[in-house]
């Protein structure tokens, strides 16, 4: 999965998305949506396992951990 994810947002911080592609070779043979609508996302770490952390600023804001299955 290295080089197959991409994190977005939108110009004014409204929106963020991410975005998995999926390669053959040198283009893009696929696309993939996750976590759309999570709401603005403030901070992004990757934890020490390789995890995602994405913390939020909505009225209901959450700490989200995004992982392989």
């Amino acid at each position: 999965m290295v080089g197959q994810l991409r994190l977005s947002s939108s110009p004014r911080l409204v929106a963020f998305f991410a975005t998995r592609l999926r390669l053959e070779g040198d283009r893009v043979a696929g696309e993939a949506r996750y976590l759309d609508g999570a709401g603005r996302v403030r901070d992004i770490a990757v934890a020490a396992d390789g995890a995602v952390m994405l913390l939020t600023d909505e009225d209901n804001g959450a700490l989200l951990r995004v992982s392989r299955e």
